[in-house]
């Protein structure tokens, strides 16, 4: 005699056996995709952060850059106007005084009153080691910031004239740290000929 197997219900899995599939995901499925996510993010927001900071540091490069070349060019723009016989010394110095040359009057050569341009130490160390100072006629105005009081790769001032012949050298030294913490150092140089009246 054979056993007698009973009725099964639909819906009901027999001993023995998994019940068949319904849509859905299983618990290591989701661990899987929430893990491989997870590192989507971390690489994306890696990339993001050395973008910003790379950023950060164009800008201050080019800030410093900025700073120093309008600073030589301002001095240079008015000393190629100076009378040879006005300029002040010491050369290799962090400062320079001269009077430009207005021009000629019935034969004679009318000068400005003394200019001079002199590295300052900053009060505010915010704004790095110094300034750049103008002074005429008593009024001094700060020109520039940033401006450093030795450039290091040559132990000369920051801001530094230095004269060849009748050529006269301009360099500043300019540094700032970025948002980063990176130090940022820019020098920038021209020559000039004064006048020679």
């Amino acid at each position: 005699m054979q056993p007698r197997s009973l009725p099964v219900r639909a819906g009901t899995p027999q001993r023995g056996t998994r019940p068949p599939r319904t849509t859905g995901y299983t618990l290591i499925e989701l661990m899987v995709v929430v893990g491989i996510a997870a590192l989507l993010i971390a690489a994306v927001t890696v990339i993001l952060l050395n973008s910003q900071a790379a950023f950060s540091t164009g800008v201050t490069i080019e800030t410093v850059q900025a700073t120093t070349t309008r600073l030589v060019n301002q001095v240079a723009g008015e000393l190629k106007d100076a009378s040879i016989a006005s300029l002040g010394s010491p050369y290799n110095s962090n400062s320079i005084s001269f009077r430009k040359n207005l021009g000629q009057s019935g034969g004679v050569v009318t000068l400005s009153s003394v200019i001079t341009y002199a590295y300052q130490t900053n009060s505010d160390t915010k704004l790095g080691d110094g300034k750049l100072v103008r002074t005429q006629d008593s009024a001094s105005t700060t020109i520039g910031t940033y401006v450093k009081s030795t450039n290091p790769d040559t132990s000369l001032p920051g801001f530094c004239v230095t004269k060849n012949g009748s050529q006269i050298t301009i360099s500043v030294t300019a540094q700032q740290t970025d948002t980063q913490g990176r130090v940022v150092r820019y020098t920038a140089a021209t020559s000039v000929c004064p006048m020679t009246q």
